[in-house]
């Protein structure tokens, strides 16, 4: 991986906001690949250190460490745990990557199937790694919060409900809520506070799910 890295890159981590530094990485994506691919496989990396947006310090460590030879893993311990949230965050950050680079440098008319491909394969890919995350946050106050949770959040957060089998007994199911209604109750559980469904942000969630609903539709028919 380190082979193909460009030097002149190696300072690339001292921007500490992780926003411009995907904007970057954008541009180097069309310019130089081989260094592009190593600074994503070094951000992903340094991710799954910690489980937590990484430090510039942090990055930059992997990535002297990678340029001087040295042999950069994780452990396998909990791999579905890790890969489940991780996998669909980076592989919606990498069409989103193609799409936006596809769209600055060729105009769509000319690649036109290659494009409604990466956009849609990037739409799907973004809203699977939202929805993947925020069952995850469900998961983690589910464990974190049990001793406070009351029969009824804990359930919701488990996505289950309770019914009578047909021997009169009581059991546990696996239900599907509303997804947009289970987003606000996890939101809520995670930050004592309710979203603002006139907000940009949840506008942009529910263009979002609409906008994959509709593209599944289309695949189906």
């Amino acid at each position: 991986m380190i082979e193909d890295f460009n030097t002149k890159y190696k300072d690339f981590f001292n921007e500490p906001d992780y926003l411009k530094r995907w904007n970057r990485l954008t541009k180097i994506h069309r310019e130089d690949y081989g260094s592009f691919r190593a600074l994503f496989m070094i951000e992903v990396l340094a991710f799954l250190d910690k489980w937590q947006e990484p430090r510039v310090d942090d990055l930059n460590k992997f990535l002297n460490h990678a340029m001087k030879g040295g042999v950069i893993g994780i452990e396998i311990g909990r791999i579905v745990d890790l890969f489940q949230p991780v996998w669909p965050l980076e592989m919606a950050k990498y069409d989103l990557l193609l799409v936006k680079t596809l769209s600055e440098n060729y105009l769509p008319k000319n690649y036109f199937f290659t494009y409604i491909k990466l956009f849609s394969t990037a739409l799907v890919q973004t809203w699977w790694a939202f929805e993947t995350l925020m069952n995850d946050f469900a998961s983690i106050i589910l464990e974190q919060r049990k001793a406070s949770l009351d029969r009824i959040e804990s359930l919701f957060l488990a996505d289950k409900n309770v019914t009578l089998n047909k021997k009169g007994e009581i059991e546990e199911r696996s239900t599907f809520q509303p997804i947009d209604a289970r987003i606000q109750f996890i939101y809520t559980m995670l930050t004592n506070e309710s979203i603002d469904r006139s907000s940009s942000q949840w506008r942009n969630v529910i263009n979002l799910k609409n906008a994959r609903d509709a593209t599944r539709e289309r695949v189906r028919s």
